[in-house]
């Protein structure tokens, strides 16, 4: 499992196997003027139904396929450890079957009018959630060891100790016909991709930021409710912890100590809006500033979501690789949101 961790660090680093380069269609659709002012007040926009069906089908029967494998011993000691943060199946995400959701659909024009100029991306995260995930099937009994690995205690998703407590005054209510328990407490547990902190169980090493510009997530699955593993940002938490940041001198590799952490000797960052749940269709896209905080609400409907993200670089950075200044100036990579007047 070490190795191939590895070879996944190197690739959404910016090394690792290229991929294939073939001759795809060229696209110029662009985000109308609107959609850039929603992406600069919420650090995200969605496109709705901005991947054809015969692209996002050949992804999701490749990973469909690769699923009836099940996995092997080697590869279920790997994802779990990079299932969260790097997605099921390294070897499947550097395919074209992958890549093509975003190089062979209109959503390679929309990075563009975004960036400009970009890195190539190598590879994609599976995304699967599947039923249960971070919820509770009885009072007694959780399937939070996921969360608990990240260092998340029962005590923090419940607010309160949870032995002898009634669990019912703890959990979120919902209307999916499934015996799951959402605990209340789960959008306090924000993150930004690739930053090391007492939740990632050494997934990044200590002292190295995997940070890069735009987080690009396509929906391969139908989420018409909530609380169905659904993506999950904080609107406008990109401009919220640049002021953080900026205001009270932090160093921009310490933010997340910040995030759900009731020992952290930083200032806590105030959110000025509540997360939001994403909801939408297969095909639809989500853009994402990499400074944007966000998290995945619990699965309590009985379906998988299916999603694959992709991590964009900007052509000014080095793949990877640690910019300050970027997390100080959300806009540093953004020509396109510093041009709106």
């Amino acid at each position: 499992p070490g190795g191939c961790l590895m070879n996944v660090l190197q690739a959404l680093g910016g090394g690792g196997p290229t991929p294939q380069q073939r001759e795809r269609r060229r696209f110029t659709d662009r985000l109308s003027r609107e959609q850039l002012q929603q992406f600069r007040r919420d650090g995200f926009v969605v496109v709705r139904g901005a991947v054809p069906p015969q692209v996002r089908g050949c992804a999701l029967a490749a990973i469909n396929e690769r699923l009836t494998k099940g996995l092997d011993a080697r590869e279920a000691g790997t994802f779990s450890v990079v299932r969260g943060g790097l997605g099921y199946w390294p070897e499947l995400a550097h395919t074209d079957a992958i890549l093509d959701l975003i190089y062979d659909s209109p959503v390679c024009a929309y990075i563009e009018h975004l960036l400009a100029r970009t890195h190539r991306c190598r590879m994609g995260q599976i995304a699967l959630r599947f039923p249960g995930h971070s919820c509770l099937h009885s009072g007694r009994h959780s399937d939070v060891s996921n969360l608990v690995s990240l260092g998340r205690s029962v005590q923090q998703l419940f607010g309160g100790a949870f032995g002898g407590i009634d669990v019912d005054q703890h959990i979120e209510t919902h209307t999916h016909p499934t015996p799951y328990l959402v605990p209340h407490k789960w959008r306090d547990f924000w993150h930004i991709d690739g930053l090391p902190n007492s939740r990632t169980g050494g997934l990044v090493p200590q002292g190295t930021i995997m940070q890069f510009s735009l987080l690009v997530g396509v929906l391969l699955s139908d989420i018409p409710q909530e609380l169905s593993g659904n993506f999950t940002p904080i609107p406008g938490s990109h401009v919220d912890i640049q002021r953080h940041i900026n205001e009270h001198g932090v160093d921009p590799m310490d933010v997340l100590v910040t995030s759900s952490s009731p020992d952290s000797p930083l200032p806590p960052i105030t959110f000025s809006r509540a997360p939001l749940q994403i909801t939408g269709n297969a095909g639809d896209v989500i853009l994402v500033h990499y400074q944007t905080a966000h998290t995945v609400a619990p699965n309590a409907s009985p379906n998988v979501r299916y999603a694959v993200f992709f991590r964009i670089h900007h052509a000014d950075r080095e793949p990877g690789k640690y910019r300050p200044a970027a997390m100080r100036d959300v806009w540093l990579e953004y020509d396109s949101i510093r041009a709106l007047t």
